[in-house]
């Protein structure tokens, strides 16, 4: 990760060791007596939910929504009148960008099949008409509202992407990097495009799940990210805004420390990275795990981390500074009550 060197030495990048779900903090001893914690640990889909919606216990929040999605759900006035889509999700639908009434455009939808151009394609004004009648049913004229803001976003979108002049930056030619490309291109035409003052982005690598030949794929994981993730910064100094955008990484759970011969199994607790201006960086932030096989901190004898920092306390750290309000923070993360301290410092 030598991409990232950098940003660690001149304090642009803070580590947060042994981050994961919780729903109270717990000891090895609790947690081999039974006491409460997240369900079906080691599952890949249950623990990537669990991360993206923040929802790991019993909770009348709706479990089908994100702690990004209902973030932006609770601090969009302060896009004042912008109607455009406060998250844009370059990886795909996923649970961390969707709430009640928040969902994320993605770049790679659209329209696609019509002649050039779009507008003078029969098929084209014929599905424009059709979403101008049968509005007395709500469930069509929901329908017909959806795809009409569909269309008009991802065109803005797509002149913003297509756009090659407003971001210079060179990025790497990964899946990664292309994705936060993406993402800058989007932030260049913030105000001038879509006239907002708050955004979202949900950008994804995988491949870490490995249980076999481990050493040479994260490698070129790690690298990809690093260098993806300096390329990204520097295209925020670049457009001036370095201090007004985090860049931070999120994933299901760490790997067991204990090998499986030439690979590593599912964990619990990992660390996490935490990139921007306003990052107090050159600094870890929380509880490193102590790493004794069958030791204080590991489930049993396989070197899988014990949390000591929970994801609420990660998340609201990362939200209070996005604008969300004391008064909502237990609407997107329900458990943060349980902890102390509840913010990290992190951020200011």
């Amino acid at each position: 990760m030598a991409g990232l060197l950098p940003l660690w030495t001149s304090g642009k990048l803070a580590i947060l060791p042994n981050v994961g779900t919780l729903i109270q903090p717990l000891t090895r001893t609790q947690y081999l007596s039974g006491q409460p914690r997240p369900v079906n640990l080691f599952s890949h889909e249950d623990q990537a939910d669990q991360h993206q919606s923040a929802i790991i216990a019993n909770t009348t929040l709706n479990p089908l929504t994100g702690w990004g999605g209902r973030l932006a759900e609770k601090t969009a006035m302060l896009n004042g009148g912008a109607t455009f889509p406060m998250i844009v999700a370059p990886a795909g639908t996923n649970l961390f960008s969707t709430s009640d009434v928040t969902r994320p455009l993605v770049p790679s939808s659209g329209l696609s099949g019509f002649t050039s151009p779009i507008i003078n394609d029969p098929r084209y004004q014929a599905m424009q008409y059709l979403m101008t009648i049968d509005r007395q049913s709500k469930v069509v004229d929901a329908a017909s509202d959806t795809m009409q803001r569909a269309i008009t976003h991802t065109d803005l979108l797509n002149q913003a992407l297509n756009d090659s002049t407003s971001v210079t930056t060179v990025f790497p030619s990964s899946g990664i990097g292309n994705q936060l490309r993406q993402v800058a291109r989007v932030i260049a035409k913030r105000s001038t495009l879509f006239g907002m003052q708050r955004q979202v982005f949900f950008c994804s690598v995988g491949g870490f799940d490995t249980h076999e030949n481990q050493l040479t794929p994260q490698a070129s994981l790690f690298a990809q990210l690093s260098q993806a993730m300096k390329a990204f910064y520097e295209a925020t100094l670049a457009l001036g805004v370095s201090s007004s955008v985090t860049t931070f990484t999120l994933s299901d759970f760490g790997r067991t420390l204990v090998p499986t011969g030439t690979g590593s199994d599912h964990g619990w607790g990992g660390h996490q990275l935490v990139v921007g201006g306003a990052v107090a960086g050159g600094d870890f932030y929380g509880v490193y795990p102590d790493l004794t096989p069958a030791g204080p901190d590991d489930t049993g004898n396989q070197g899988r981390w014990i949390p000591k920092t929970s994801l609420d306390q990660y998340g609201w750290t990362l939200a209070k500074w996005f604008g969300l309000a004391t008064s909502d923070k237990g609407t997107v993360f329900p458990n943060i009550s349980n902890f102390t301290p509840q913010e990290l410092a992190f951020l200011p």
